[in-house]
């Protein structure tokens, strides 16, 4: 007779079925690596950016700050380094004031982002950006 089949039950232990376990194991390493490729993998689409079809009109008087192609910052005419204008902010933070960041639409993004970081750390007031024509 075949008992050597069934003798594992009488002492306790069972027989673990392992194709079964196999094919779920498996099954879920293809879901969690096609998971992961499609998580870190951008949006891979480069795009230009369109000009703004809209606006509004501020009534209040602004400070206007501009960023030009090459990520410089201009204020009145004038050059300066992100240090300054973080320090002008600072000093205009008393007033809650608009600024107008007029940016080049070659401009660097990192260059705009700077300008909103620096007017949200030193409490300015609102920032908008508007394009240059």
């Amino acid at each position: 007779m075949r008992f050597g089949k069934y003798a594992a039950y009488i002492n306790g232990f069972e027989m673990v079925l392992v194709v079964p376990l196999v094919n779920v194991l498996f099954l879920a390493f293809i879901t969690v690596v096609l998971c992961l490729g499609y998580m870190s993998a951008g949006s891979g689409l480069k795009v230009s950016l369109p000009n703004v079809i809209t606006s509004q009109v501020l009534d209040q008087p602004a400070v206007h700050i501009t960023v030009t192609a090459d990520g410089t910052f201009m204020l009145n005419g004038r050059k300066l380094a992100l240090g300054d204008v973080a320090l002008f902010l600072k000093q205009l933070s008393g007033r809650r004031q608009t600024v107008v960041v007029d940016a080049d639409k070659h401009a660097p993004l990192q260059a705009v982002i700077s300008i909103f970081d620096a007017v949200r750390a030193s409490g300015a007031g609102e920032c908008v950006v508007a394009g240059l024509p």
